[in-house]
């Protein structure tokens, strides 16, 4: 089930109804807010948001959208900054989520105290699978 946080709504009331509906709620962090999935999760701006949201109930955050957002395009990803301060700083799991596409940065990753990391494009998009291939031959 996909939706949007109607822009009226605040992070709470999104927080709240989710809440009522669902086990787990996962916060996405960024520097934009976008649509929402069933895990429930919701993604919007980067550490301060990721505070907000841990203090309001979400039960975990997750780097997903930093690097591909119209703010945050052109940071480093993974966002081994962000990793760091959101490790420490909140009291909730965090999904290491985002460019992660070797081994190195996978160990990285999980240099820090993450819950878990999820590997995307890296396994799941053959065409870009095939352009880093032929990127490294050209």
């Amino acid at each position: 089930m996909h939706w949007r946080r109607p822009a009226w709504r605040s992070l709470r009331w999104t927080q709240q109804t989710v809440r009522a509906r669902t086990a787990l709620i996962l916060t996405r962090c960024s520097r934009k807010r976008a649509q929402s999935t069933r895990i429930s999760s919701l993604w919007q701006t980067a550490l301060e948001d990721c505070k907000h949201a841990a203090e309001i109930g979400f039960d975990l955050v997750g780097t997903t959208l930093c690097g591909y957002t119209a703010k945050t395009k052109g940071t480093a990803i993974p966002n081994y900054d962000l990793l760091s301060r959101i490790t420490t700083e909140l009291n909730v799991p965090v999904i290491a989520e985002g460019g992660v596409w070797e081994r190195g940065q996978l160990q990285k990753v999980f240099s820090y105290p993450v819950h878990a990391a999820v590997i995307g494009t890296a396994i799941t998009r053959p065409r870009d699978i095939t352009r880093r291939f032929v990127e490294a031959i050209s």
